[in-house]
């Protein structure tokens, strides 16, 4: 496998990725965008998220415990996930990383409902 480039974006799954850069020994990573599978159920020609919610706290889990060690002091973290598991992340991060992790939340909302 070639050595990785200082600047990279890699486009892939995110353990996949991950294996990856630690693999080549990168020490500190600048940013981390995860979107992992949001535990719902669904299953469509592109993607299967059929996790239950002890497989995907697990994998979750898996993902922060990989990345963690990459993770400097001025490192940014984004984290896409649905507002049904984003407390659950959270609680994960503060056990994993250490309290207060968290600085912030970015909700994007989307309007589902019918008008009457």
């Amino acid at each position: 496998m070639d050595k990785l480039k200082p600047n990279l974006l890699i486009h892939d799954d995110n353990l996949k990725a991950l294996k990856r850069i630690v693999a080549n020994n990168i020490d500190q990573v600048k940013l981390v965008y995860l979107d992992p599978p949001y535990c719902s159920n669904t299953k469509n020609e592109y993607y299967c998220d059929c996790f239950d919610k002890k497989a995907h706290e697990l994998l979750i889990k898996r993902i922060l415990r990989l990345v963690a060690p990459l993770m400097g002091k001025n490192s940014y973290w984004f984290f896409q996930t649905d507002s049904l598991h984003s407390f659950d992340i959270i609680i994960w991060l503060d056990n994993i990383l250490g309290r207060n992790i968290v600085r912030g939340q970015i909700v994007v909302g989307k309007n589902d409902a019918k008008k009457i």
